[in-house]
């Protein structure tokens, strides 16, 4: 078959307008104002609110009748059937009509399933690609407001694809968000001639384009980008506006001057979240900050006397480390002798808690924050690493002076400091969302957390295919060391059936190493990280072939394709290691996932052990204790309990970031109580 090739459909009647002056897309658009106006009213809910909270989830989730959502995605694929024998021009004239119907009934539940038999039939013209049951299942729940559970490998991008046609022939802002770059911009690509096909634009906004590219982007129905990069681009929109974010005092202005501030994008109304898990729970613990240069006033001498300071300071005795808090705090001890040494720091940062703020930065950066871990050091500047994607973060900073007491540590001129211009947490911009969706294969066990943030029910979608994985009893190892030799004779034992292995770390440090002990070997085999990301897609398009041994971060975690070779479905399939448990247990699951997908074979082992990260930062816990005692003494039964240690660490660690996400939301809501001035509408 001929792909298909129309004609975008218009947003509205041209001529209306005519003999109007035109008013910039993004500066008048209808839905802009009061989606960047934050509804000061939202609150989480606590106490018994909590509870009730809850029940209108559960009723909400168990609302959906899944029987008769799968007879309706069967329906659609027979209704898709019957197209396949009318001519491109048939169904382009199918395809306008459904678009127009649509617009103005949005709400039209046969219309809906008409537009996704049309989409069907135009995605295999276009893709080579005929969604299955599921998918279509996922489609019409994504367009009433679910969020998804697909199994990994279950073709969720498709999926987003059939459901966002029909979002972005509203007229609205439409988003796709994923997880990285990589994958916007690949998902962008593929997909856009069945957008073409469907009448509508698709554009990719990444970190590595200039705000012209960017704004292109947004310019389209439908724009793919990361939730980080749509957020800043939102906060940057925001300063633009200035105070003048009320509809009236804009036209105004507009009227008089005849100009508008030139933004980004178009607003913010509809997003369909890939990948939700990461997007809307694991990265935001943590606000977005847009900040500019400050005045550096002696900092950078400041840091780097502050760094030959913390030299002569010993841990225990001078200063506690709480790695669970990222915290460090001076004994009696430490802060009489950090008294005594305040004459080696310059000015005005002599005074005591000034000193004493500054040598517990440079302490952090000496003893928590490592290099190749948490950070690279690239063309003499700090760079950033993403720990939950592995990517770089080249244009983002640690605050309060924590980045500037790295540099110092690394031998690097310290930047000035940063001063805030505007702030906002994932969770309160998500909230700002008229239409909110997603989809991702772990977000079942945070269903709660899920409703009560967003609300937003979980919905989950049956496999296409039976899962095919076996996973290998988990190995528990007293120390790094053994637990490194471990995962060294299971890839020399497993490359032997010449079945291909992909071993994921939590670190660049870790990858490298590993690289090491495998040359030792004399062992081939392809490293992908944050340093040699550029090789992302050649490295991921051969890492299924018989043979192969793949060292990954999490950079191969999450919405990455492995597909297998000639012969390694008899071989077994792909093979997944875990070197070391992440503190979220859906990120081990996500890696776990690269592997028996679509009803492949595939198997996967865990490897841990009691100088693990995860143990170090929560081996404060009374039962961690214990565990790690019996370990230390070889007690009958260690290993077992080392493993239980691990989950448990894990459950600590899930409900420590879910207590930091509570108080990243109070934090906006008290900044806004405290700090907004401006009149509200």
């Amino acid at each position: 078959m001929q792909a298909l090739s129309l004609t975008p459909l218009s947003h509205g009647d041209s001529a209306a307008t005519a003999g109007k002056p035109e008013l910039p897309k993004s500066s008048l658009n209808r839905d802009f104002y009061p989606r960047h106006r934050p509804d000061l009213t939202a609150k989480f809910p606590e106490g018994l609110d909590v509870w009730v909270h809850d029940l209108l989830g559960i009723y909400r989730r168990h609302k959906v009748d899944l029987p008769r959502l799968t007879a309706e995605a069967a329906a659609i694929l027979i209704q898709a059937d019957s197209y396949r024998q009318e001519s491109d021009h048939a169904l382009q004239q199918r395809l306008q009509t459904v678009a127009a119907r649509f617009r103005l009934q949005q709400d039209d539940a046969p219309l809906l399933q008409e537009a996704l038999a049309c989409m069907a039939e135009i995605a295999e013209r276009t893709l080579g690609l005929r969604p299955y049951r599921e998918q279509m299942m996922g489609a019409l729940a994504i367009n009433r407001g679910y969020l998804l559970e697909m199994a990994t490998g279950e073709g969720k991008s498709l999926t987003a694809a059939l459901a966002a046609v029909p979002m972005g022939w509203s007229g609205r802002p439409c988003h796709i968000l994923t997880v990285n770059d990589y994958l916007a911009g690949r998902d962008a690509e593929f997909f856009q001639p069945f957008y073409a096909a469907c009448g509508l634009s698709v554009g990719a906004a990444l970190a590595e384009q200039n705000e012209a590219e960017r704004q292109s982007a947004y310019r389209a129905d439908l724009t793919y980008t990361t939730a980080k990069q749509l957020l800043a681009d939102y906060l940057r929109d925001r300063i633009q506006i200035g105070a003048f974010d009320q509809p009236s005092r804009w036209l105004l202005r507009y009227a008089a001057r005849g100009d508008a501030p030139t933004l980004l994008t178009r607003g913010i109304d509809t997003a369909i979240v890939d990948e939700a898990d990461s997007v809307l729970i694991d990265e935001a613990v943590s606000p977005l900050i847009i900040s500019q240069a400050g005045d550096n006033r002696g900092l950078s001498e400041a840091v780097s006397a502050a760094a030959g300071l913390s030299t002569s300071f010993t841990a225990d005795r001078d200063y506690r480390l709480d790695r669970q808090y990222l915290d460090v705090q001076l004994t009696p001890a430490g802060q009489d002798k950090l008294a005594g040494l305040t004459g080696q720091l310059p000015g005005i940062w002599r005074a005591p808690r000034r000193a004493e703020e500054l040598l517990r930065q440079a302490l952090l950066a000496r003893d928590v924050y490592q290099r190749d871990q948490h950070y690279l050091v690239q063309n003499g500047k700090i760079v950033i690493v993403d720990e939950f994607t592995g990517r770089l973060m080249p244009d983002r900073s640690w605050g309060q002076g924590l980045h500037q007491a790295i540099e110092a540590k690394e031998g690097l001129t310290p930047t000035p400091p940063s001063e805030t211009l505007m702030r906002l947490s994932f969770q309160r911009f998500f909230r700002l969302f008229r239409r909110l969706s997603g989809m991702s294969g772990t977000v079942d066990e945070a269903r709660f957390e899920f409703w009560r943030m967003y609300r937003l029910p979980v919905l989950r979608i049956p496999r296409h295919r039976p899962c095919r994985l076996t996973q290998w009893p988990t190995v528990a190892c007293p120390d790094l060391a053994g637990k490194w030799d471990a995962v060294e004779l299971a890839i020399a034992e497993l490359h032997r059936t010449r079945r291909p292995i992909l071993i994921g770390t939590r670190s660049v440090r870790d990858s490298v190493m590993l690289a090491n002990r495998l040359d030792k070997l004399g062992l081939a085999y392809d490293l992908l990280n944050a340093v040699n990301h550029e090789r992302e897609a050649e490295i991921i398009a051969r890492a299924g072939e018989a043979g192969r041994i793949t060292i990954a971060t999490n950079m191969a975690g999450r919405g990455t394709d492995i597909h297998l070779g000639e012969e390694v479905q008899e071989l077994g399939g792909l093979h997944v290691i875990v070197s070391e448990l992440h503190e979220a247990g859906r990120i081990d699951r996500q890696l776990i996932g690269r592997s028996a997908r679509q009803g492949d074979p595939g198997s996967a082992q865990v490897f841990c052990c009691a100088e693990d990260e995860l143990f170090k930062r929560f081996a404060k816990h009374p039962l961690l204790l214990a565990v790690l005692t019996a370990v230390q003494k070889r007690w009958p039964g260690w290993q077992r309990r080392l493993v239980w240690g691990a989950a448990f660490a894990q459950h600590c660690a899930e409900r420590f970031s879910y207590r930091q996400r509570q108080n990243v939301l109070k934090v906006d809501q008290w900044l806004d109580a405290s700090l907004t001035f401006t009149k509200q509408e």
